[in-house]
């Protein structure tokens, strides 16, 4: 675990912008969720994901266009800006019919107006500043987590160990300037 701590420090390091940094982590963490979840877990969540990008580019909406999606066990969330409640509709019932979906969270906007680049570039930074935040706290499994921003709101999904590790992940997304709101859905593994 030590090591691939370092090792993402050092590839925080040598990347000059947000992005690299996100896809780095993002990298990063399907290693380490590997070793959680197992492979199958992974697999899934992945083969779910691209099940509903699948269904969404198959849609007569421009969904993909419009909409973000994060799947952690099986939970979807959702979020985008959208002209038309029956897009957001139309994305909502083609996530519920991908086997393995638990629950679905949908965030999405319904607006004619798009996102500026620079929300855009501020949900970035305070995603990476999350992940940073996590990854450097030793008492946290940090890649037991994944994270989404959008318009400044925070979107936590994954497993904690304790309910502490959870209240301290939130405090974390809480304490980053900028952030509106935090939404938790996280859970708290069995003991």
């Amino acid at each position: 675990m030590i090591i691939l701590r370092i090792w993402s420090l050092f590839l925080m390091g040598i990347c000059t912008g947000c992005l690299p940094l996100v896809v780095g982590a993002g990298a990063g963490g399907t290693i380490i969720a590997a070793q959680r979840k197992g492979v199958s877990g992974v697999v899934s969540d992945a083969t779910i994901r691209a099940q509903i990008r699948k269904q969404w580019l198959q849609s007569s909406y421009p969904l993909l266009r419009h909409l973000s999606l994060s799947v952690e066990d099986g939970c979807a969330v959702i979020t985008g800006r959208i002209p038309s409640i029956d897009m957001a509709l139309e994305a909502c019932k083609l996530v519920l019919n991908v086997q393995g979906i638990r629950s679905v969270h949908d965030h999405t906007e319904v607006s004619e107006q798009d996102r500026s680049f620079s929300c855009y570039l501020c949900d970035i930074s305070i995603t990476s500043r999350l992940r940073t935040q996590v990854l450097m706290d030793r008492h946290l499994a940090s890649f037991s987590y994944g994270f989404r921003t959008y318009d400044r709101v925070v979107y936590i999904m994954g497993i904690a160990r304790t309910s502490d590790e959870l209240h301290r992940v939130i405090a974390y997304a809480k304490g980053i300037s900028r952030v509106r709101k935090v939404v938790n859905y996280a859970q708290v593994a069995p003991q």
